[in-house]
Protein backbone atom coordinates (compact mmCIF):
# COMPACT_ATOMS: atom_id res chain seq x y z
CA UNK A 1 0.00 0.00 0.00
CA UNK A 2 1.13 3.30 -0.92
CA UNK A 3 1.34 6.45 1.84
CA UNK A 4 -1.22 8.00 -0.40
CA UNK A 5 -4.12 4.76 -0.33
CA UNK A 6 -2.77 4.44 3.77
CA UNK A 7 -3.64 8.16 4.04
CA UNK A 8 -6.83 7.65 2.73
CA UNK A 9 -8.04 4.78 4.41
CA UNK A 10 -7.05 6.55 7.97
CA UNK A 11 -8.97 10.00 6.52
CA UNK A 12 -11.67 7.19 6.00
CA UNK A 13 -11.88 5.15 9.25
CA UNK A 14 -11.18 8.93 10.88
CA UNK A 15 -14.56 10.29 9.14
CA UNK A 16 -16.71 7.68 9.93
CA UNK A 17 -15.77 7.51 13.74
CA UNK A 18 -16.78 11.26 13.73
CA UNK A 19 -19.97 10.62 11.77
CA UNK A 20 -21.01 8.26 14.72
CA UNK A 21 -19.93 10.08 17.29
CA UNK A 22 -17.51 8.07 19.35
CA UNK A 23 -15.18 11.10 19.69
CA UNK A 24 -17.98 12.39 21.08
CA UNK A 25 -17.30 14.31 24.27
CA UNK A 26 -17.83 12.12 27.75
CA UNK A 27 -18.06 9.40 25.61
CA UNK A 28 -21.44 9.77 25.47
CA UNK A 29 -22.46 8.65 21.66
CA UNK A 30 -25.32 10.94 21.11
CA UNK A 31 -23.64 13.78 21.59
CA UNK A 32 -21.29 15.36 18.64
CA UNK A 33 -18.51 17.57 18.91
CA UNK A 34 -19.46 20.65 18.63
CA UNK A 35 -16.37 23.28 17.44
CA UNK A 36 -16.62 26.82 19.06
CA UNK A 37 -15.28 30.17 17.40
CA UNK A 38 -13.43 32.73 19.33
CA UNK A 39 -13.08 36.00 18.31
CA UNK A 40 -9.64 37.23 18.74
CA UNK A 41 -9.00 40.22 21.09
CA UNK A 42 -8.34 43.64 18.56
CA UNK A 43 -5.36 45.15 19.55
CA UNK A 44 -5.40 48.28 22.09
CA UNK A 45 -4.50 51.33 20.77
CA UNK A 46 -2.34 54.49 22.30
CA UNK A 47 -4.70 57.49 23.35
CA UNK A 48 -4.71 60.16 20.92
CA UNK A 49 -3.45 63.99 22.50
CA UNK A 50 -6.25 66.87 21.34
CA UNK A 51 -4.60 69.84 19.75
CA UNK A 52 -5.73 72.05 22.96
CA UNK A 53 -3.98 69.86 25.61
CA UNK A 54 -0.78 70.37 23.29
CA UNK A 55 -1.36 73.65 23.16
CA UNK A 56 -2.35 74.55 26.53
CA UNK A 57 -0.16 72.35 28.31
CA UNK A 58 3.20 71.55 26.32
CA UNK A 59 5.98 73.91 26.04
CA UNK A 60 7.06 72.88 22.31
CA UNK A 61 10.02 73.63 20.57
CA UNK A 62 10.89 73.46 16.60
CA UNK A 63 14.15 72.22 15.25
CA UNK A 64 15.57 73.47 11.59
CA UNK A 65 18.69 72.25 10.93
CA UNK A 66 19.08 74.64 7.43
CA UNK A 67 17.66 78.09 8.99
CA UNK A 68 17.22 77.29 12.94
CA UNK A 69 19.98 78.98 15.53
CA UNK A 70 20.77 77.53 18.75
CA UNK A 71 20.29 80.88 20.20
CA UNK A 72 16.74 81.06 19.28
CA UNK A 73 13.94 80.61 22.03
CA UNK A 74 12.81 77.70 19.92
CA UNK A 75 9.09 78.19 20.84
CA UNK A 76 7.89 79.03 17.44
CA UNK A 77 8.06 77.75 13.91
CA UNK A 78 9.82 81.65 13.10
CA UNK A 79 12.13 80.94 15.67
CA UNK A 80 13.30 77.28 15.72
CA UNK A 81 16.69 76.20 17.37
CA UNK A 82 19.05 74.05 14.81
CA UNK A 83 21.20 71.62 16.78
CA UNK A 84 20.79 68.08 18.09
CA UNK A 85 22.41 68.80 21.07
CA UNK A 86 20.09 71.46 22.27
CA UNK A 87 17.50 69.24 23.06
CA UNK A 88 19.45 68.04 26.57
CA UNK A 89 20.06 71.29 27.69
CA UNK A 90 15.83 71.72 26.72
CA UNK A 91 15.42 68.72 28.84
CA UNK A 92 17.81 69.67 31.78
CA UNK A 93 16.09 73.41 31.63
CA UNK A 94 12.21 72.28 31.53
CA UNK A 95 11.95 68.19 31.75
CA UNK A 96 11.21 68.25 35.04
CA UNK A 97 8.34 71.21 35.04
CA UNK A 98 6.37 70.62 32.01
CA UNK A 99 5.34 67.82 29.37
CA UNK A 100 7.74 68.41 26.30
CA UNK A 101 7.60 68.41 22.53
CA UNK A 102 10.21 68.24 19.70
CA UNK A 103 9.48 69.18 16.82
CA UNK A 104 11.82 68.69 13.90
CA UNK A 105 11.21 70.22 9.84
CA UNK A 106 10.46 67.90 7.11
CA UNK A 107 13.01 67.44 4.66
CA UNK A 108 16.25 69.08 6.78
CA UNK A 109 18.79 66.40 8.14
CA UNK A 110 20.11 66.83 11.39
CA UNK A 111 23.63 65.05 12.12
CA UNK A 112 24.40 63.82 15.60
CA UNK A 113 22.35 60.93 18.26
CA UNK A 114 19.16 61.78 19.96
CA UNK A 115 19.31 61.13 23.68
CA UNK A 116 15.70 60.96 25.17
CA UNK A 117 16.61 60.82 28.69
CA UNK A 118 16.34 62.38 32.38
CA UNK A 119 12.80 63.90 32.46
CA UNK A 120 9.10 63.67 33.77
CA UNK A 121 6.37 62.38 31.76
CA UNK A 122 2.94 60.66 32.40
CA UNK A 123 0.47 58.79 30.14
CA UNK A 124 -1.84 61.49 29.71
CA UNK A 125 1.23 63.97 28.56
CA UNK A 126 3.88 61.93 27.45
CA UNK A 127 7.52 62.97 25.92
CA UNK A 128 6.89 64.12 21.83
CA UNK A 129 9.08 63.80 19.18
CA UNK A 130 7.40 64.42 15.57
CA UNK A 131 7.92 66.40 12.61
CA UNK A 132 6.16 69.65 11.77
CA UNK A 133 5.82 71.07 8.11
CA UNK A 134 4.40 70.87 4.81
CA UNK A 135 4.67 67.52 2.51
CA UNK A 136 5.95 64.12 3.07
CA UNK A 137 9.07 64.04 3.29
CA UNK A 138 10.42 63.18 7.06
CA UNK A 139 13.13 65.24 9.37
CA UNK A 140 16.16 62.71 8.98
CA UNK A 141 18.13 62.03 11.78
CA UNK A 142 21.57 61.11 10.45
CA UNK A 143 23.62 59.52 13.60
CA UNK A 144 27.22 59.39 14.66
CA UNK A 145 28.78 55.74 15.15
CA UNK A 146 32.45 56.63 15.16
CA UNK A 147 33.08 56.54 18.45
CA UNK A 148 31.49 53.13 19.59
CA UNK A 149 34.83 50.98 18.61
CA UNK A 150 33.90 48.18 21.25
CA UNK A 151 31.52 46.81 23.38
CA UNK A 152 31.76 49.16 26.08
CA UNK A 153 31.41 52.06 23.64
CA UNK A 154 28.55 50.86 21.96
CA UNK A 155 25.50 53.07 23.34
CA UNK A 156 27.04 56.06 22.18
CA UNK A 157 26.53 54.65 18.59
CA UNK A 158 22.72 54.58 19.03
CA UNK A 159 20.73 57.01 16.75
CA UNK A 160 17.60 57.63 18.73
CA UNK A 161 18.00 56.68 22.33
CA UNK A 162 15.12 56.14 24.25
CA UNK A 163 15.59 55.69 27.89
CA UNK A 164 12.25 56.97 29.72
CA UNK A 165 8.68 55.61 29.73
CA UNK A 166 6.09 57.37 28.72
CA UNK A 167 7.93 58.47 25.58
CA UNK A 168 6.55 58.88 21.93
CA UNK A 169 8.83 58.92 18.66
CA UNK A 170 6.91 59.58 15.62
CA UNK A 171 7.33 60.39 11.78
CA UNK A 172 11.10 60.71 11.61
CA UNK A 173 13.62 58.99 9.52
CA UNK A 174 16.52 57.38 11.02
CA UNK A 175 19.70 56.55 9.39
CA UNK A 176 23.50 56.17 10.46
CA UNK A 177 25.90 53.72 8.19
CA UNK A 178 28.43 53.64 11.17
CA UNK A 179 25.43 53.82 14.02
CA UNK A 180 24.94 50.21 15.88
CA UNK A 181 20.89 50.80 16.29
CA UNK A 182 18.35 53.10 14.43
CA UNK A 183 16.31 53.48 18.16
CA UNK A 184 17.24 51.73 21.01
CA UNK A 185 14.92 51.73 23.76
CA UNK A 186 16.73 50.76 27.20
CA UNK A 187 16.38 52.59 30.11
CA UNK A 188 18.92 54.11 32.46
CA UNK A 189 17.83 52.52 35.84
CA UNK A 190 15.76 49.44 36.59
CA UNK A 191 11.78 49.46 36.71
CA UNK A 192 8.95 48.98 34.66
CA UNK A 193 8.45 51.28 31.82
CA UNK A 194 5.00 52.14 30.31
CA UNK A 195 3.26 53.66 27.23
CA UNK A 196 6.51 54.15 24.66
CA UNK A 197 5.45 54.15 21.16
CA UNK A 198 7.42 54.34 17.94
CA UNK A 199 5.17 54.63 14.84
CA UNK A 200 5.29 55.67 11.48
CA UNK A 201 9.44 56.25 11.43
CA UNK A 202 11.66 54.66 8.25
CA UNK A 203 15.03 53.14 9.76
CA UNK A 204 17.38 52.31 6.91
CA UNK A 205 21.01 51.60 6.33
CA UNK A 206 22.25 51.40 9.73
CA UNK A 207 25.67 49.73 10.17
CA UNK A 208 25.17 49.27 6.52
CA UNK A 209 28.63 50.00 3.93
CA UNK A 210 26.98 49.37 0.77
CA UNK A 211 29.67 49.03 -1.77
CA UNK A 212 28.32 47.65 -4.81
CA UNK A 213 26.88 49.54 -7.79
CA UNK A 214 23.78 47.92 -7.76
CA UNK A 215 20.52 47.67 -5.44
CA UNK A 216 20.62 45.37 -2.58
CA UNK A 217 17.44 44.23 -3.85
CA UNK A 218 18.03 43.35 -7.46
CA UNK A 219 20.98 41.01 -6.38
CA UNK A 220 21.32 37.62 -5.19
CA UNK A 221 23.38 37.86 -1.55
CA UNK A 222 25.95 35.40 -2.63
CA UNK A 223 27.42 37.65 -4.84
CA UNK A 224 28.19 40.03 -1.92
CA UNK A 225 30.42 39.39 0.98
CA UNK A 226 28.58 40.28 4.09
CA UNK A 227 31.69 40.95 5.77
CA UNK A 228 32.12 44.22 3.85
CA UNK A 229 28.76 45.22 4.23
CA UNK A 230 28.90 45.24 8.03
CA UNK A 231 32.48 45.10 8.83
CA UNK A 232 33.38 42.83 11.63
CA UNK A 233 34.65 44.82 14.82
CA UNK A 234 35.26 44.39 18.45
CA UNK A 235 31.66 45.64 18.61
CA UNK A 236 30.10 42.83 16.82
CA UNK A 237 27.28 44.89 15.23
CA UNK A 238 26.04 41.93 13.69
CA UNK A 239 24.55 39.95 17.02
CA UNK A 240 20.94 40.42 17.12
CA UNK A 241 21.20 42.83 20.00
CA UNK A 242 21.80 44.88 16.97
CA UNK A 243 19.72 46.27 14.13
CA UNK A 244 16.59 48.98 13.21
CA UNK A 245 14.51 49.10 16.55
CA UNK A 246 15.83 47.03 19.45
CA UNK A 247 14.30 47.09 22.83
CA UNK A 248 16.22 45.79 25.06
CA UNK A 249 15.73 44.98 28.99
CA UNK A 250 19.17 44.37 30.07
CA UNK A 251 20.51 41.37 32.27
CA UNK A 252 21.69 40.51 35.97
CA UNK A 253 25.12 41.60 35.21
CA UNK A 254 24.45 45.20 33.75
CA UNK A 255 24.71 48.28 35.88
CA UNK A 256 21.23 48.83 35.97
CA UNK A 257 21.32 46.36 39.30
CA UNK A 258 17.62 45.72 38.79
CA UNK A 259 15.05 43.82 36.77
CA UNK A 260 13.50 45.97 33.76
CA UNK A 261 10.05 45.28 31.82
CA UNK A 262 7.95 47.09 29.79
CA UNK A 263 4.27 47.33 29.48
CA UNK A 264 1.82 49.08 26.80
CA UNK A 265 4.12 49.47 24.07
CA UNK A 266 3.64 49.67 20.25
CA UNK A 267 5.37 49.66 17.86
CA UNK A 268 3.93 49.82 14.64
CA UNK A 269 3.54 51.30 11.05
CA UNK A 270 7.55 51.82 10.69
CA UNK A 271 9.38 50.66 7.73
CA UNK A 272 12.88 49.13 8.56
CA UNK A 273 15.47 48.48 5.68
CA UNK A 274 19.21 47.21 5.22
CA UNK A 275 20.56 47.39 8.67
CA UNK A 276 23.20 44.72 9.87
CA UNK A 277 21.11 42.40 11.55
CA UNK A 278 17.67 42.53 13.27
CA UNK A 279 14.83 44.87 11.54
CA UNK A 280 12.63 45.21 15.06
CA UNK A 281 13.74 42.94 17.88
CA UNK A 282 12.56 42.28 21.45
CA UNK A 283 15.52 40.82 23.47
CA UNK A 284 14.64 40.15 27.42
CA UNK A 285 16.97 38.05 29.95
CA UNK A 286 14.51 38.74 32.65
CA UNK A 287 12.43 35.95 31.58
CA UNK A 288 14.59 32.56 32.19
CA UNK A 289 11.81 29.79 32.42
CA UNK A 290 12.13 25.84 32.45
CA UNK A 291 13.39 24.62 28.56
CA UNK A 292 14.64 28.25 27.71
CA UNK A 293 18.05 29.04 27.75
CA UNK A 294 18.27 33.15 27.53
CA UNK A 295 18.05 34.29 30.47
CA UNK A 296 20.15 34.61 34.06
CA UNK A 297 17.76 35.55 36.66
CA UNK A 298 16.52 32.83 38.95
CA UNK A 299 12.66 31.36 37.87
CA UNK A 300 10.31 30.77 39.72
CA UNK A 301 6.56 30.71 39.80
CA UNK A 302 5.26 33.81 37.86
CA UNK A 303 2.93 35.35 40.53
CA UNK A 304 3.35 38.56 41.85
CA UNK A 305 4.40 37.91 45.09
CA UNK A 306 7.52 36.34 43.10
CA UNK A 307 8.09 39.01 41.05
CA UNK A 308 11.16 40.86 43.26
CA UNK A 309 12.68 44.19 41.92
CA UNK A 310 14.68 44.59 44.43
CA UNK A 311 16.27 40.95 44.86
CA UNK A 312 15.99 40.23 41.15
CA UNK A 313 14.13 37.01 41.55
CA UNK A 314 10.95 36.49 39.49
CA UNK A 315 9.99 36.36 35.84
CA UNK A 316 9.72 39.70 34.31
CA UNK A 317 7.73 39.57 30.94
CA UNK A 318 6.90 42.61 28.82
CA UNK A 319 3.14 43.04 29.18
CA UNK A 320 0.65 44.69 26.35
CA UNK A 321 3.09 44.72 23.51
CA UNK A 322 1.36 45.81 20.14
CA UNK A 323 4.03 45.53 16.64
CA UNK A 324 1.76 46.16 14.04
CA UNK A 325 1.91 47.35 10.40
CA UNK A 326 5.79 47.23 10.43
CA UNK A 327 7.62 46.24 7.09
CA UNK A 328 11.51 44.93 6.84
CA UNK A 329 13.50 44.42 4.18
CA UNK A 330 17.07 43.49 3.05
CA UNK A 331 18.00 43.08 6.95
CA UNK A 332 21.37 41.47 7.78
CA UNK A 333 19.38 39.10 10.12
CA UNK A 334 16.14 38.41 11.10
CA UNK A 335 13.21 40.60 9.93
CA UNK A 336 11.02 40.83 13.49
CA UNK A 337 11.09 39.24 16.52
CA UNK A 338 9.05 39.33 19.36
CA UNK A 339 10.21 37.44 22.60
CA UNK A 340 9.22 37.40 26.52
CA UNK A 341 6.42 39.13 26.25
CA UNK A 342 2.46 38.50 28.21
CA UNK A 343 -0.68 39.40 25.59
CA UNK A 344 0.99 40.73 23.17
CA UNK A 345 0.05 41.29 19.38
CA UNK A 346 2.41 40.67 16.64
CA UNK A 347 0.02 41.50 13.10
CA UNK A 348 -0.11 43.04 9.86
CA UNK A 349 3.48 43.14 9.28
CA UNK A 350 5.80 42.14 6.10
CA UNK A 351 9.28 41.10 6.41
CA UNK A 352 10.80 40.65 2.95
CA UNK A 353 14.55 39.79 2.26
CA UNK A 354 15.59 38.17 5.97
CA UNK A 355 19.05 36.85 6.85
CA UNK A 356 20.28 39.15 3.58
CA UNK A 357 23.55 38.97 5.10
CA UNK A 358 23.67 35.45 7.12
CA UNK A 359 26.62 34.36 8.84
CA UNK A 360 27.59 30.94 10.05
CA UNK A 361 26.80 30.56 13.91
CA UNK A 362 23.98 32.51 13.57
CA UNK A 363 20.02 31.75 12.96
CA UNK A 364 17.76 33.73 11.30
CA UNK A 365 14.47 34.15 10.10
CA UNK A 366 11.60 36.44 8.58
CA UNK A 367 9.14 37.18 11.70
CA UNK A 368 9.23 34.63 14.94
CA UNK A 369 8.40 34.58 18.37
CA UNK A 370 9.93 33.40 21.43
CA UNK A 371 8.90 32.66 24.92
CA UNK A 372 5.76 34.45 24.44
CA UNK A 373 2.40 33.95 25.93
CA UNK A 374 -1.56 34.57 24.86
CA UNK A 375 -0.24 36.73 21.77
CA UNK A 376 -2.27 37.08 18.71
CA UNK A 377 0.30 36.10 15.63
CA UNK A 378 -2.23 36.88 12.71
CA UNK A 379 -2.32 38.83 9.35
CA UNK A 380 2.02 38.82 8.64
CA UNK A 381 3.63 38.48 5.31
CA UNK A 382 6.54 36.78 5.22
CA UNK A 383 8.69 36.36 1.88
CA UNK A 384 12.30 35.44 0.16
CA UNK A 385 14.26 34.50 3.89
CA UNK A 386 17.90 33.64 2.45
CA UNK A 387 19.97 30.79 3.89
CA UNK A 388 22.84 32.01 2.79
CA UNK A 389 26.72 31.74 3.63
CA UNK A 390 26.81 29.40 6.63
CA UNK A 391 23.49 30.53 8.19
CA UNK A 392 21.04 28.64 9.41
CA UNK A 393 16.52 28.40 10.32
CA UNK A 394 16.04 30.80 6.80
CA UNK A 395 12.61 30.69 7.58
CA UNK A 396 9.81 32.56 6.81
CA UNK A 397 7.83 32.12 10.24
CA UNK A 398 8.77 30.64 13.51
CA UNK A 399 7.20 29.53 16.76
CA UNK A 400 10.37 29.00 19.06
CA UNK A 401 10.98 28.22 22.63
CA UNK A 402 8.44 28.10 25.59
CA UNK A 403 5.50 29.67 23.75
CA UNK A 404 1.67 29.06 25.14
Amino acid sequence: MTLKQLWKSVTAVLSACVTLGLFACGGDNNNTVKTEYIEPNKAPVYASISEETLKNDYKTFYFDAVSGDDENAGTSENDPKQSLSEVAEIIAEFGERYPIRLLFKRGVTFYGNLKLSGYEATETHPFIVDAYGEGDEYPVIHGDGTSATDVGTLDKANVVHIQEGNTRVLNLEITGSDSTRGVYIFPRKGGIYENIVVDGCYVHNVNWNWIYDFDPNDVDPDAIDPEVVTPTKPANRYRRLFGGICIFTGDISNSLGAPVTFRNMWIQNNRVEEVSHVGINFYNYWTNRPGLGYGYNKYVDDTTNHNNYETGVGYFPMENIVVSGNSTNCTGGDGIVLASADNSWLEYNVSLKSNYLGRAGFWNGGLWVANVRNCYYQYNEAGYTYLRHGSSDGEGFDIDNTCE
